[in-house]
């Protein structure tokens, strides 16, 4: 007879909507995702896709580079907040956010 315990699932902050954070909740929430509880904090709601810049400034669609992180991570079990990380106690696994 086989038992099934239930595990929980490790919790995983990801601070910052640049490249490396996107990349790394992108690469964590990948197969079933029973693992973790991934979730990604931003000042801003929307991710800066600096190479295409140049093509918004001149006359381009914005939507080519400031992409909105709920977009990237909609199909993603992934949890967003916009916030300014103001402090972080590891020892307490407590992250302060500016508002």
């Amino acid at each position: 007879m086989a038992c099934h315990v239930p595990v929980s699932k490790q919790k995983i902050l990801v601070v910052g909507g640049g490249f490396g954070g996107i990349k790394a909740a992108l690469e964590l929430s990948k197969g079933d995702n029973r693992k973790f509880d991934i979730t990604l904090v931003s000042d801003q709601a929307n991710f800066r896709y600096y190479p295409a810049l140049y093509r918004t400034a001149t006359g381009g669609v914005v939507a080519g580079s400031s992409i909105p992180l709920m977009t990237i991570l909609s199909d993603k079990k992934v949890k967003v907040i916009q916030g300014t990380a103001e402090a972080i106690d590891r020892k307490a696994h407590i992250l302060r956010l500016a508002h």
